[in-house]
């Protein structure tokens, strides 16, 4: 890679990549904050559920997430849960 130095013009390369590194961060602050108003909404969804489970919530349904445990966590939890037990455990009594 080119050193900034052996450019013509330094101050416009380092403008440009000042400015890359704030719309990198503002759009970092807005996938976050779209995930938050994401998770709001599954919420506001599941409320509506509650009082009336025959309510159209199609237009919400567009937004919902995937809630995931990350990779290896559940494996990790069954294993050490059936490691300490003292008994043979069902299914439901791990959950």
């Amino acid at each position: 890679m080119m050193d900034i130095y052996d450019y013509d013009r330094p101050n416009i390369v380092a403008g440009l990549v000042g400015k890359h590194a704030k719309l990198t961060a503002l759009r970092d602050k807005y996938r976050a904050e779209i995930k938050k108003l994401t998770v709001d909404i599954d919420h506001l969804d599941a409320a509506i559920r509650l009082f009336d489970p025959s309510a159209d919530t199609r237009a919400i349904k567009e937004y919902v997430t995937k809630h995931r445990a990350q990779k290896g966590s559940v494996k990790r939890f069954v294993l050490s849960t059936m490691r300490e037990a003292t008994a043979p455990m069902t299914s439901r009594q791990i959950t």
